[in-house]
C-alpha cells in the first residue's frame, strides 16, 4: 500500500504495535535502572522514560519516514538504514540511550509514541526510498511543519498557498510561467515534479532536461536559468525525469 504525501508516494510498512504482556496491557521499560553507572554518567532530558518496545519488518534501505498518528504527520526523519533506525533505535531502548552522550533523540520518540499509544492512537510507519534523504526530509518538515520535529524552520509568516492551478501568465517567454510561478510562491523551498512544470509551461520539457543535469545549471545564459534565477531562487538538485528542488536565494 503506498500513501502519497505532498506529492511523494510512501510505502506502508507496518502499524506501530508494541510488547504487550498476558493480560494485553503494553509493557513499560525504564532500561536507565539496569545500567552499571560506576562514572555517575547524568540522565539526558529525556533519559527517565518510562519506555516501550516494539520491531517493524526488516527494511534495509535508506531513505525518508514518516510517522503518522491518527492520519497526521507526527514526525519525519531519514536514515542511512531503516531497519537499524527502528530495531536498533527508537524501538529498543538501550541503558545507555538514556545518559548523556547517549542517543536523545530516540527516547524522546519512544515516550511519545507510548503516550499516544496509551490514548489508543492509530501510528503507521511510512517510507520513501531515496539517496536524496536529508533534502526531502527538510521539505516534508518545511510543509507539515510536524509536531515531534524540534528545530524547524521558519518562513516569514504566510501561510503557504501553494497552488498549481492556471493563473494569469504575466511574463512572456516559453519559461517565463516558471518564473511567475516561483516569483509568487514566497518559500525558502519548493520541490516540483517534471509533470507539474509541464503544467505550468502548458508545454512538454525539452528531451534534454530529463538527461543532462547541465540543463538545470544554474545559468543566467541559458533561458531557463534565468527564469529561476531572476524570480530569486535556484536548482538545489535535479532528479532527471522526476522532480527538482529550487531553493530560495
Amino acid at each position: 500500500m503506498n500513501i502519497q504525501i505532498d506529492r511523494l508516494f510512501f510505502e506502508y510498512i507496518t502499524n506501530i504495535q508494541p510488547e504487550t504482556n498476558e493480560a494485553g496491557r503494553v509493557m513499560e521499560f525504564k532500561p536507565q535502572e539496569m545500567y552499571d553507572n560506576e562514572v555517575d554518567r547524568l540522565l539526558h532530558g529525556y533519559g527517565e522514560g518510562p519506555f516501550c518496545a516494539f520491531s517493524i519488518p526488516h527494511v534495509n534501505l535508506e531513505g525518508v519516514y514518516v510517522l503518522l498518528v491518527n492520519d497526521r504527520v507526527y514526525y519525519v526523519g531519514e536514515c542511512k538504514d531503516l531497519d537499524d533506525q527502528f530495531n536498533n533505535g527508537y524501538g529498543s531502548i538501550s541503558p545507555e540511550y538514556c545518559f548523556i552522550g547517549g542517543q536523545p533523540t530516540s527516547c524522546r520518540i519512544n515516550a511519545q509514541l507510548l503516550q499516544k499509544l496509551y490514548q489508543g492512537a492509530d501510528i503507521k510507519l511510512l517510507f520513501h526510498h531515496t539517496n536524496n534523504r536529508k533534502q526531502i526530509k527538510e521539505f516534508i518538515i518545511e510543509r507539515y511543519k510536524p509536531e515531534w520535529n524540534l528545530h524547524q524552520h521558519t518562513t516569514n509568516g504566510n501561510s503557504d498557498t501553494r497552488s498549481l492551478e492556471p493563473f494569469f501568465i504575466k511574463t512572456q517567454g516559453k519559461y517565463g510561467p516558471l518564473y511567475d510561478y516561483l516569483e509568487g510562491y514566497g518559500q525558502p523551498y519548493e520541490y516540483l515534479t517534471f509533470e507539474e512544470i509541464n503544467h505550468l509551461l502548458q508545454a512538454t520539457l525539452p528531451h534534454s532536461s530529463t538527461q543532462h543535469h547541465a540543463w538545470w545549471a544554474n545559468d543566467r545564459s541559458h533561458t531557463q536559468g534565468r527564469a529561476w534565477l531572476d524570480a530569486g531562487y535556484r536548482v538545489k538538485a535535479s532528479y532527471l525525469g522526476e522532480y527538482v528542488v529550487f531553493e530560495a536565494l
